[in-house]
Parts: structure tokens; sequence; C-alpha cells
């Protein structure tokens, strides 16, 4: 039973590196984005009964449908979200090469995309990018943004070569995780809020509503220990939410007290937008490193950006005392 199985699984390895085209796996990825065949034959610019074939060939092909048919859309099967990730990264890996060979012929030096989070951006990537640049003139940088679970799915189609941001601990994917440092906690408010001015904010905060990490993260506990250690009661039900753009608009809209990296606060202070209000919230901090694919080697600009953001970070100036002395 083994010798057959693994005598199956060489001759389908064999037909999909001899027989199976990029035509087909295009129809594949089309199909899949679109949910019908007919859309995908417009954007395709092919007869629908072109798509039809290529469809029906590459999965006589892989011996299995890869598509659910129902009335009003055609979605991946089990054995369709097994194939899709990979056909996406080969379509990713077809395109690095297109810029890489673009980059040679512009004089250029190399192409990089990096996925971030918004933990970073503001601050730590900015000023690598930077020195980068003045470094290693003629390189393309790509930066993508998004959630650290958007980065993490453009890395496993080798949309981006690293991700910046978060660090996530387990992972079931093949990563390299690097902690570059980790960014306590601390308690903000918008600049113009009453506590701004205040000479003892901490008395006062259980006055006003609070923005915190949703109930079961591994932010939330050290939070609530710190509002109990201080004997914070709000009297308005807490927001919960993870999204910065969403806590930062809060907090230049509404007397609202946040929680946030202390580097991102105190960059809101040096922009006048924000105010710290209170100590490192102890027992818990965002660990911020760098994650990328442990099974493809880094590419030489992907490793001076690393290096890069170890010299940025060596220089961030420490907290300053005001937040550790209130």
């Amino acid at each position: 039973m083994a010798d057959r199985e693994a005598l199956s699984a060489e001759v389908l390895r064999r037909k999909i590196v001899t027989r199976c085209k990029l035509s087909h796996l295009r129809v594949v990825l089309e199909v899949a984005r679109q949910e019908s065949i007919s859309r995908a034959a417009s954007v395709l610019h092919l007869a629908q009964p072109a798509v039809t074939k290529k469809l029906r060939e590459v999965e006589t092909l892989l011996g299995t449908p890869l598509f659910d048919r129902h009335p009003r859309a055609v979605v991946p099967n089990a054995f369709g979200e097994i194939v899709l990730p990979h056909i996406e990264a080969i379509f990713a890996e077809l395109n690095r090469i297109g810029d890489n060979l673009a980059a040679v012929h512009g004089g250029l030096t190399g192409t990089l995309a990096v996925g971030a989070t918004m933990t970073v951006l503001p601050y730590l990537l900015p000023q690598s990018l930077i020195a980068l640049q003045r470094a290693q003139q003629g390189m393309v940088i790509r930066v993508i943004e998004g959630t650290i679970d958007q980065m993490v799915r453009a890395l496993t189609q080798n949309e981006v070569d690293l991700v910046v941001g978060r660090v996530l601990g387990t992972s079931r994917y093949d990563f390299t995780q690097e902690i570059l440092f980790e960014d306590p906690f601390v308690p903000v408010v918008g600049a113009r809020h009453p506590l701004a001015s205040a000479t003892h904010p901490m008395q006062e905060m259980s006055r006003y509503g609070w923005i915190l990490p949703p109930d079961g993260s591994s932010a939330r506990e050290p939070v609530e220990r710190y509002m109990l250690r201080n004997h914070v009661r709000p009297r308005e039900r807490a927001i919960e939410t993870v999204s910065f753009q969403v806590t930062m608009s809060l907090l230049e809209n509404t007397d609202i007290i946040a929680v946030l990296p202390l580097h991102l606060a105190r960059l809101g202070e040096v922009r006048r937008s924000l105010k710290i209000i209170g100590p490192e919230i102890g027992g818990g901090s965002l660990p911020l490193g760098l994650t990328y694919r442990s099974d493809r080697p880094l590419p030489p600009v992907a490793r001076a950006l690393i290096e890069t953001l170890r010299a940025t970070i060596a220089s961030l100036t420490p907290a300053p005392d005001l937040v550790t002395a209130l």
C-alpha cells in the first residue's frame, strides 16, 4: 500500500512538472478569484468554453475536482484550498522575477518587498528605510501595510520578503522569527484631553472610558492588573479594539484613555497629538521584530534592511524619565 502511494505521488509530481502549463494555473487562480467561470473568462479575455476546457484539463491532471459548482458560484473545495496557495506563490515569484530583471535593466541594485504593521510604520520602519536608501542608492523598496494576519498570508504567498512588526511567537508556518525589542505599554490620552494637563492624572482615570485590548488577548490581563493595582474603575463601558487607526481617531476626538506601545506614545508626544499619563504597564509588552520564511534565502537587500533595523533600534532613545517616575 505504501509503495503504491509513493508511486502515485511520484507519478503525480511528474505529471504536474511535465504537463501542467501556466495557462492552466492562471485559469484556476482566476476562477477562484471571480467565483465564476464566465467572469474568469472575461478577465482572461478567453471564451468561456476555453476556460471550462482548461479547468477540466488541470482537474484531470491532478486527479480531482478543485471546485464545487453551485448555481450562483464556483468555489474552491478542500483540494482547491490546498492547491491555490501554491499557485498564488508561483505567480508572485514570477512577478518578482520581472521586478528584479527590470531593476537590473534600469541600473538599480535590487528590489525589496516589506510587509509592515502599524506598530512599526510611524517610527521604526521609515527611519530604517531612509538610512538604507542613503547607504544603497538605486534600489526599489515596496512597503505593504496590513494586519499581522494579512502580512503572514502575504509571506506565505511570497508577496513580501519579510515582515516587520509584531512577532507571533508560535506559528504553524515554517518561519524564522527574531524579536528586536520589547515595547512596553503605557496609558495615553489625546493632547486636548483634560488629563493631558492634570497634575495627578492617575487619580482621575476612573472618570473616563478606556480602549482596551480584546478580552482573551495577551495584553488584556496586564492592563486589567494595572487598573486594579491603581484602583481604576472606569464608569463607562470599555471599547475593545486592536486597530491603531480606530484608537488614534478615538483619542483625537473623544475624552477616552487608551494603552499604546511606548515608542508610539512618545512619537505622539513629539507630534503633540498624545500625552502619556502614567507609568509603564508591568507584565505586558509588545514583541516587535522580523518574520521571514525559513525555506528560502533572503535577498541581499533584505539582509541589509535587517542590519539597518538593528542599528535604528540601537539608536532609539530610552523612555523619558517622566514615564518611569510617574
